[in-house]
């Protein structure tokens, strides 16, 4: 039987990018693995994403080899996997990968049995050994291939031990309750872990992580600890001024990697975006911190400049590498920088963004400089401007020129590509982020935003198909499909033709929650609420492990895999079920229905045996403990819409924002389904003069219809404002 490369046929960019390979690839599906069976080989996966700078690497080395090549075509079934199409084989085979090799990282790559079971893996492997201790594929191939053919028991013995101890990871329960306090440890980890040097935690790679911000955040303003605060502000900065961050060009890499945030993995990612996004515009809220206010005004100018399609949805990611260079597009020579500006200019730049000669990019694998530079500050413009000799006004207009002069050269240079597959998951991510930045910065226009783009991502990814004839239900299956239509494709958006292929996941609809949910805190639209409940009521029945708890990624019909994901640890983004016990807390405190604290409860139950060995293992989790512990407060604004003693009464409450408290405007337009769905608020009537009730636990005050009483309540719950 006779293989051939068949990944031209892939919706996946990534998998498109190895359609050339003289390797005989395959795409994941039951299709392969027969092929597997009926050959009597081992499968050889390979899980990356288009963006990745070692991916490329390695297809460049082993993949495009006609050496490499050979090997593979004759022994192996060879998979091709993009971890962003397939999150939930990226997830169980990375995690095999970790028990495996000791550490993760992409491209990933294992070699499976028949029954998808992993016996090695690695991550980039080159093609040529470099040392005992680093095999290449020309050595590694055949070793493998003979293990496989004459010692198939060691093989098979390997292979069930470690599916055993993945399985044990992602299915593993609790039988304890969750102990109070362990948010304190959470933020004692951080104490322990902080850089206080150079921000951040721990040493190098350092990952932006904004989860662990925005825990610190909530933590230190609900309990006065002031250390958390100075941490994420240090944190914060750092990463603004360091050369994750894109200076000409605003957005964040992927990460850090040394210690000092000088030297990215230049891939950008719209995850990554979105929860940075939260973690500025929210930390203004908290600091007043101009600096974080115009960082998260940039990462919006970049993601909808660079990523957003015509119909207002974003694609997945930018390259790392251009012209087969990783960082070539975003890196400055020294002669480049002194012929494009005036003397006086380029020694000030050089100065702030510490432009050398020999260049300041020092390669990750030498330690040598490789010629060019890469744009970093020490301290922000306003910090230097004495140093240097100007007012601090005229120092910021002339960085700002000299940005959009490089800006515009660097305009002209051939573009990293572009990863154009579009994701519910993480377009909803991003519609969250920007209606949350609008509440946090007070912009209509954000939320405008928010709310276009929200429509036109429920209109693409939910998908209502007929009910299976098995079911007890005749009425429709509604779900979220994973990967969204090209703007450009032929086939209508929506339709169940083009949806019955897509796999679909939890956080697809969980995000979509997130989304629906903070929109309607920031307009107080009803319908909005009525989808996030909808919604996460359908994803627990959907995705909810009735056994052990929690959400699955994947549902048990899908394309088999080794075990079905459950991720409780957060890594570069919150985890699937950090978001999952978010939501439930969300819904608990806006809605006061007992079922949904339960299932936070739970949330926290499951989520305590990790939390215990590694107390900082899900701080978005945290988060919502934190919360519900200390200031459980309800705020009920009813009265006309339009009533100006309303919109007093929303700017008051918008003052006391960062200990937030859960706010419901309740107005002629939206009070009966309000009443629906929100129980606890059944008692509030509309009047002419607008009323402001103030709840502790669900538990409400009598209303007052002053904005200065209103003012003294507030004050009296949360203390005098500094």
């Amino acid at each position: 039987m006779s293989l051939k490369n068949v990944l031209s046929e892939a919706s996946s960019p990534y998998l498109r990018q190895h359609a050339n390979n003289p390797v005989h690839w395959q795409p994941w599906g039951e299709k392969a693995i027969r092929l597997a069976k009926e050959l009597n080989r081992p499968i050889f996966l390979s899980i990356g994403y288009s963006t990745c700078h070692w991916c490329h690497v390695m297809e460049r080395e082993s993949f495009e080899d006609l050496e490499v090549a050979s090997l593979l075509n004759e022994s192996f079934v060879s998979i091709k996997v993009d971890r962003e199409e397939r999150p939930d084989l990226d997830s169980v085979y990375m995690t095999a990968c970790q028990i495996l090799n000791g550490h993760g990282g992409w491209p990933c790559t294992l070699f499976l049995t028949h029954e998808l079971e992993p016996f090695f893996a690695g991550t980039y492997i080159p093609k040529l050994s470099r040392g005992p201790k680093r095999p290449g594929l020309m050595d590694l191939l055949p070793a493998l291939h003979q293990e496989w053919v004459q010692n198939p028991k060691e093989v098979a013995s390997v292979a069930g031990e470690v599916s055993q101890r993945v399985q044990q990871f992602h299915q593993h329960s609790s039988e304890k309750t969750f102990v109070a306090g362990l948010d304190d440890d959470c933020a004692n980890a951080y104490v322990d872990a902080y850089d206080p040097t150079y921000g951040g935690f721990g040493q190098a790679p350092k990952f932006p992580t904004p989860q662990n911000l925005m825990f610190l955040m909530d933590y230190g303003e609900q309990k006065g600890v002031k250390s958390s605060h100075k941490m994420v502000k240090k944190t914060l900065k750092a990463m603004r001024c360091g050369g994750v961050y894109d200076h000409v060009g605003f957005g964040f890499h992927r990460y850090s990697t040394d210690r000092n945030w000088k030297v990215p993995h230049f891939e950008k990612m719209l995850n990554d975006q979105a929860f940075l996004l939260l973690a500025y515009s929210k930390s203004y809220a908290h600091y007043g911190t101009g600096l974080f206010k115009q960082t998260a005004y940039e990462l919006i100018q970049f993601v909808h400049r660079e990523l957003r399609t015509s119909d207002g949805l974003i694609h997945a990611a930018i390259d790392a590498d251009s012209e087969g260079e990783e960082g070539r597009f975003y890196t400055w020579t020294h002669t480049e920088i002194r012929h494009r500006l005036s003397m006086k200019t380029s020694s000030v730049i050089e100065e702030i963004y510490h432009l050398r000669p020999e260049g300041n990019y020092l390669e990750e694998h030498t330690g040598y400089p490789n010629g060019t530079n890469i744009l970093y500050m020490d301290e922000v413009p306003n910090e230097q401007a004495e140093v240097l000799g100007f007012k601090k006004k005229k120092l910021r207009a002339l960085l700002e020129e000299v940005r959009q002069t490089l800006y515009d050269i660097r305009s002209k240079r051939p573009h990293p590509s572009i990863d154009t597959k579009r994701l519910t998951d993480w377009n909803a991510q991003w519609i969250y982020a920007l209606s949350e930045a609008g509440r946090w910065l007070d912009d209509e226009a954000l939320i405008t935003s928010a709310e276009n783009a929200f429509a036109t991502l429920a209109r693409y990814a939910l998908v209502e198909e007929p009910a299976a004839t098995s079911s007890n239900s005749p009425t429709p299956s509604t779900r979220f499909i994973h990967t969204l239509p090209d703007v450009n494709a032929d086939t209508p958006a929506g339709t169940s033709e083009q949806a019955n292929p897509q796999p679909s996941f939890a956080t697809d609809a969980l995000s979509m929650c997130l989304a629906a949910c903070s929109l309607f805190e920031t307009t107080f639209r009803a319908e909005y609420l009525k989808n996030a409940l909808d919604w996460f009521d359908h994803t627990i029945q959907v995705f909810g492990d009735p056994v052990h708890g929690g959400l699955t990624l994947a549902t048990q019909d899908q394309t088999p895999t080794l075990t079905h994901t459950k991720e409780w640890m957060d890594t570069a983004t919150p985890a699937l079920n950090s978001l999952y016990g978010w939501m439930a807390f969300k819904c608990w405190r806006l809605t006061g229905i007992t079922r949904y604290r339960d299932l936070f409860d739970r949330a926290l139950d499951i989520a305590h045996p990790m939390g215990a060995e590694y107390p900082n293992a899900a701080p978005w989790l945290m988060r919502a403990y934190t919360l519900e512990s200390t200031h459980p407060v309800e705020i009920i604004l009813a009265g006309p819409k339009d009533h100006p003693v309303l919109f007093q009464m929303m700017e008051i409450a918008r003052e006391f924002r960062a200990k937030q408290p859960t706010l419901l405007v309740i107005h002629e337009e939206n009070i009966k389904m309000i009443h629906t769905l929100c129980p606890f608020t059944q008692s509030t009537t509309l009047k002419d003069e607008v009323q402001a009730m103030v709840c502790q636990g669900h538990q409400c005050a009598l209303p007052v219809g002053k904005p200065s009483e209103f003012y003294r309540l507030c004050q009296q719950i949360y203390g005098a404002k500094d």
